[in-house]
């Protein structure tokens, strides 16, 4: 049962920091041409996180009862402001 949560805060992790690097993308592609918004690699790299989170959380919540994601998914948040301090 512990490998699920560690999983459900895994991807937690990987949620915020794929944020981060949507927002890193699209501000490096937002003076350029529009399809070079979405080709860089911040962006390409944040979509396969995003892919790769979706994968984790149906796997862990598939063990886990959803009550427990009103405790985990608000660290996103926090996670973020951890992680916006090293970009």
């Amino acid at each position: 049962m512990f490998s699920y949560y560690l999983m459900a805060y895994l991807a937690v992790a990987l949620t915020a920091m794929s944020q981060l690097l949507l927002k890193k993308g699209a501000d490096r592609g937002k003076y350029g041409h529009p399809v070079k918004l979405f080709l860089n690699p911040f962006t390409a790299i944040a979509y396969a996180l995003f892919f790769i989170v979706t994968l984790l959380n149906l796997y862990a919540y598939k063990m886990l009862p959803l009550k427990c994601a009103v405790v985990v998914l608000p660290f996103t948040i926090s996670w973020s402001g951890y992680y916006h301090s090293f970009f």
